[in-house]
């Protein structure tokens, strides 16, 4: 019975490390879409003279970098722990 209930607590360990992968897969992918989004509105205020939209694509750039750091961030945590 203990050696059952061992089984099934490391399939759910094995399955959370997964899930976590997956969740820092999306924050990366997350945070390189804003990256490139804000690089696209950053190009486009240039071209149209729209310093409004300039503003938008640095500030959502700014937030792409900020996720992406985050995740560096973890990772180097998890490391050290």
């Amino acid at each position: 019975m203990a050696i059952a209930h061992i089984t099934r607590l490391k399939k759910a360990i094995e399955a959370e490390g997964r899930g976590l992968k997956q969740l820092k897969q999306e924050n990366d992918m997350d945070g390189q879409m804003d990256k490139l989004k804000g690089r696209i509105k950053q190009a486009a205020g240039d071209l149209t003279n729209n310093k409004r939209l300039n503003a938008e694509g640095k500030a959502q750039e700014f937030r792409g970098n900020v996720k992406s750091q985050i995740d560096e961030v973890a990772d180097k945590l998890k490391k050290q722990v």
